[in-house]
Parts: structure tokens; C-alpha cells; sequence
């Protein structure tokens, strides 16, 4: 299914097309369909589930069949996450673009106009998905966050000729920058969203995961160990007002199969060693990483 995504143009495109009850229920029967083609696949079509046997790596070189389950409303809000940075990336991107012609109050009044639809749109499909209100609620105070910030920055500009450094704190993007190799190294494309989706909350609201409510991640083959250390400092070192780096090795340990067993204080130590960094699927931006920036 060709479903429209956010765009600098059009940053909301994505929540009006998925949040419109229609398209929704379309997007729900071709998601739950789209596993009829792996063999004794069993689609619970009620309660949103699909189960099915797979096989993987125990980690010690050992393959074992597990029943792989997938549930429909954890894809969806882990989607819809996904779409909730996309549309904040290109946001960012449109009211820089308009802020240069003064045309960026215009364009977030309109935005708000449009949440505002969106919220009515969707009253049905948040009745039975509740966390799809808070979604809308990110976005609307996503919008007068911003629209505050760009009101301060014209004072600023105004009152003098220095301009208002931004937090880079304030860019949860540098999560898709840092982590985003990692999406052809695991196996499942499922698996990396959730990472991404855990790795997002813990740096917007400095909280543990509950251990219960997801699966640790398995060993990653092609990824070492060393290199997924070193990829989280450089997390902790992008945002470091918004993360202790204790609590982060403490959600790592929670996170990874690797590291389950490991002292917090070992993950501590070794959190800021610089492994060889000459594999290709590494990118630029954390091979050449500044330690003391």
C-alpha cells in the first residue's frame, strides 16, 4: 500500500492520510494480509495478532525454532513514531526555510488549523488505539513549542546582532543519525523500529522501558559489541543535558541479550573506548567523531 508520507511541503501528510478512519482501516486489513504468504502463518484477525515459527541464532552459534508473534497495535504505534520524526524533521526543516521570508507564522497557523482536523478525523480509531491521541497531542505541542522558540529568536535577532544558539539537545534526530546503520544490520525490520522507538523515549523522557512489555534484543551478528557501546556515547554525548550516563548504561544492560549479564560499572568503563571504526557500513558521522566536542 503506497501510503503518503510527511514532506517539508506538507509535514502532516502523513498522520491526515493514516488518521482518516478509511484509510486506516485499509491500512489495517493490508498490514494483517500481508502475511498470508509465510507458510502456517495464523492471523488472528480479532485480536490483531499473527503468529508464526521462525528460526534464529541463540547468540552461541545455535539455531532454534521460537513462534515469532506479531501484534498489530504495537507495529502501528511503532509506526506511528516513526511518523511522529518524520513530520518533526521536516517541520524543523519548513519553518527554517520560511523564517528567512517571515512567511513561518503563516504556515504554523495553518499546521495548527490541520491538527485540529486531524483530531476530529480520528476519534474513532483513538477510541479503540488510545495512544493515538498522544500522538496528536506531541504534534500540537510540538507546534507551540516551536512557534514560541521562532518568536524568541526574532526578539533576539532584534535586540542583537549575536544569534540564539539552539540546544542540540532539542534535535532527537541525531537517534536516525547515530543508529540509523543498524536497520540493515539487524534481521528484522520490526526489531530495529522497536529499538528506535525505546531509544526515542528513553532520550525524550529519561525512564526505563518496563522489562516486561518487550522482548530483548537478540545478538546482532553483524554488529560488535564494541561498536554498539561506542554508538550510545556518542547518544549520550549529542545529549548529555537530557541523559545520565549511568541510566544509560543501565538501559543498555536492560536492552541487549549482549549485555544482560554485564556490571553497570563495566558498561561505564569501557562505554567511551573507541573500537576500530574501518568497517564500510559504519557512517562518516561516527567514524570521524569528536570525543571532546
Amino acid at each position: 500500500m503506497d501510503i503518503p508520507k510527511s514532506t517539508v511541503k506538507e509535514p502532516l501528510k502523513f498522520f491526515e492520510w493514516i488518521l482518516d478512519n478509511s484509510n486506516f482501516i485499509s491500512y489495517k486489513n493490508d498490514f494483517l494480509r500481508g502475511y498470508e504468504i509465510i507458510p502456517g502463518v495464523d492471523i488472528d484477525y480479532e485480536k490483531e495478532t499473527v503468529s508464526y515459527w521462525s528460526v534464529a541464532d541463540d547468540g552461541n552459534g545455535k539455531i532454534v525454532d521460537f513462534t515469532e508473534v506479531v501484534y498489530f497495535k504495537k507495529d502501528f504505534s511503532t509506526y506511528l513514531n516513526n511518523g511522529l520524526n518524520s513530520f518533526i524533521q521536516n517541520f524543523n526543516e519548513a519553518i527554517d526555510e520560511r523564517f528567512l521570508d517571515n512567511s513561518h507564522e503563516k504556515f504554523i497557523e495553518l499546521l495548527k488549523i490541520k491538527i485540529q482536523e486531524i483530531t476530529e478525523s480520528s476519534k474513532l480509531i483513538s477510541n479503540n488505539y488510545p495512544f493515538v491521541e498522544s500522538y496528536i497531542t506531541q504534534i500540537s505541542e510540538y507546534i507551540k513549542k516551536k512557534q514560541t522558540a521562532y518568536s524568541d529568536k526574532e526578539l533576539i535577532t532584534v535586540t542583537s546582532p549575536t544569534p540564539k544558539e539552539e540546544d542540540k539537545t532539542d534535535d532527537i534526530y541525531s537517534i536516525y543519525k547515530i543508529f540509523g546503520f543498524y536497520k540493515d544490520r539487524m534481521s528484522s525490520e520490526i526489531e530495529y523500529n522497536q529499538l528506535i522507538e525505546h531509544i526515542t523515549k528513553f532520550v525524550e523522557t529519561g525512564n526505563l522501558p518496563n522489562e516486561q512489555q518487550f522482548q530483548k534484543i537478540r545478538h546482532i551478528q553483524r554488529i560488535e559489541n564494541g561498536e554498539i557501546r561506542y554508538t550510545f556515547y556518542v547518544l549520550w554525548s549529542e545529549n548529555r543535558k537530557l541523559i545520565k550516563q549511568e541510566k544509560l548504561c543501565h538501559f543498555i544492560k536492560l536492552l541487549f541479550d549482549d549485555f544482560s549479564q554485564q556490571k553497570v560499572t563495566t558498561i561505564k568503563s569501557k562505554l567511551a573506548e573507541r573500537p576500530p571504526l574501518d568497517k564500510e557500513y559504519i557512517p562518516i558521522f561516527i567514524k570521524n567523531y569528536d570525543l571532546n566536542k
